[in-house]
């Protein structure tokens, strides 16, 4: 993966920083639905409606509270199955989606069980999520600055040169980044100093990535003193 230079005119260093925090789930979101096929639609809407009333009596005997709780108005589409010349026809399909915010993590199984067993024949995800979600890219942001003016440090040491004030910064999407990176060579968005964070050895950890471009000047007029 290579990161392309966007400062067409040269005017003193700029480089590449980036992080990952990894920080622990506080509540999951669990997306389904209930579907029923039968010849008529008013059959399909009413198969669909019961089940989804045995949903909501289940989450609500689950402590889900109407707030942690989403639902669809129920669709409907033709059912078919098979293609070409083996097409055949099936009826009509009604379909209602849910949302759940689940808070307690230590529950998910028993709730995932339960929707199923409740009616729901469609998982369509289940999203570990953080509720520190802003606080924690803000984080993130403040150590990718940091990384890119340690990457800025060494190269102006090495260059025998003074680094100076910062003339430019720009966002970079690490999810664009980490899309490409089958298309050229690895691009670990990980700085150095979050190998000593808790949660990095955790599989179950969330990640949360920022990633920037900064501009530095170079102090042309100022001696080099060497910190080696």
């Amino acid at each position: 993966m290579y990161v392309h230079q966007t400062i067409q005119r040269p005017f003193g260093v700029n480089v590449f920083g980036s992080c990952v925090v990894r920080v622990k789930p506080d509540f999951a979101t669990l997306s389904f639905a209930v579907t029923c096929t039968a010849e008529k639609p008013a059959d399909a809407f009413a198969g669909t409606r019961k089940a989804a009333e045995d949903i909501r009596a289940f989450l609500a005997r689950s402590d889900v509270g109407s707030n942690d709780l989403q639902s669809s108005r129920a669709t409907l589409r033709q059912a078919m199955r098979g293609y070409g010349d083996k097409l055949e026809y099936l009826g009509y399909q009604a379909k209602a989606s849910f949302v759940v915010h689940l808070r307690d993590l230590d529950r998910l199984e028993q709730v995932l069980a339960g929707v199923v067993e409740a009616g729901a024949d469609v998982i369509d995800g289940v999203e570990l999520r953080t509720s520190k979600l802003a606080e924690v890219r803000g984080q993130a942001r403040v150590r990718a600055i940091a990384a890119a003016r340690r990457k800025a440090e060494a190269y102006a040491a090495a260059a025998e040169v003074v680094l100076g004030k910062v003339v430019h910064i720009e966002d970079v999407n690490p999810d664009d980044l980490k899309s490409r990176r089958g298309h050229g060579a690895d691009l670990d968005l990980t700085d150095d100093e979050a190998a000593g964070d808790a949660a990095a050895y955790d599989p179950g950890a969330i990640e949360v990535s920022a990633a920037v471009m900064v501009g530095f000047q170079l102090e042309r007029d100022k001696p080099y003193r060497s910190g080696f």
